[in-house]
């Protein structure tokens, strides 16, 4: 049996495919969850440099003793 084969394309029913087996039996609970588990992990990269900056910014008002180091 021979196959088709098209470089550098792929169908629209074999990528379909794979994003349907993604998902398992409940492909709507992966999605959503994918797209959250995204959401978090951009606004704790927002929240970590927010963070820095404003760990930073206490040396300005603070001589370098009176600053924190810890959390």
């Amino acid at each position: 049996m021979s196959e088709e084969i098209a470089v550098g394309h792929v169908s629209w029913p074999a990528f379909k495919l794979y994003l349907t087996g993604l998902g398992g039996k409940y492909p709507m609970t992966f999605w959503i969850i994918f797209l959250v588990l995204i959401g978090l992990t951009d606004f704790a990269n927002t929240l970590q440099t927010w963070f820095l900056g404003h760990w930073a910014s206490q040396y300005e008002g603070h001589d370098a003793s009176e600053v924190d180091v810890g959390l």
